[in-house]
């Protein structure tokens, strides 16, 4: 089971969209996120990522509970399958194209899984986190760029570590007309992904106010 920590006006939203909000990982909490690029072109591939952040920690957290309620919300606890997803050849995804486009955007389904991703706090300061953004996620061979998209979106910051943070993640690219990779902002700033409307009606939530 996974543990979300939200206020009473996010929760409520929940309720009324039965679904999460999957937000662009560079418009998270921690600004490292989009602080620092992937590889020589520096490319800020996170600006094209979207998350949704849950903890493992089935102890209710304080920090937490400040962090994201100002001690005054909701604690969601859901099983790791909580969403509905669409079977593509051999893989599951959250979204119903294998490849799907959005302005800007591009996301495959070849590139992407459903799985909560535990969260890597192996980042010391941010020498460590250079070296992770621009060696870990990008590389290059024979002239062509290689995406290593699963690295998109895990590293974090030792002093993070009290989150023991689970993501469901959507990874994408930038990309123009012709399909190209480019390093342009994009416009869309969410996903909202459908649940599984019988896990969050087994499943009890905590409150306070």
């Amino acid at each position: 089971m996974l543990y979300h920590y939200t206020s009473l006006a996010t929760f409520a939203l929940i309720l009324t969209t039965k679904s999460i909000k999957f937000n662009r990982l560079d418009l998270v909490d921690d600004p490292d996120e989009s602080l620092f690029g992937y590889g020589d072109s520096d490319m800020k591939l996170n600006s094209s990522s979207f998350v949704s952040c849950w903890t493992e920690d089935k102890v209710e957290n304080i920090a937490l509970w400040k962090m994201y309620t100002d001690l005054k919300g909701v604690r969601i606890g859901l099983d790791k399958d909580m969403f509905v997803v669409y079977k593509i050849n051999d893989k599951t995804s959250f979204l119903k194209e294998r490849f799907y486009r959005d302005g800007h955007l591009a996301v495959s389904s070849d590139m992407n899984n459903t799985e909560p991703c535990n969260v890597k706090y192996d980042l010391k300061d941010d020498n460590d986190a250079v070296k992770c953004y621009k060696e870990y996620a990008v590389s290059c061979k024979n002239g062509d760029i290689l995406l290593h998209t699963n690295e998109i979106g895990i590293h974090k910051k030792k002093y993070w570590d009290f989150q023991k943070e689970a993501r469901f993640i959507i990874r994408g690219m930038s990309v123009n007309e012709k399909g190209a990779i480019i390093d342009r902002p994009l416009e869309r700033e969410s996903f909202y992904i459908p649940l599984k409307w019988e896990a969050m009606k087994k499943n009890a939530s905590c409150f306070r106010t």
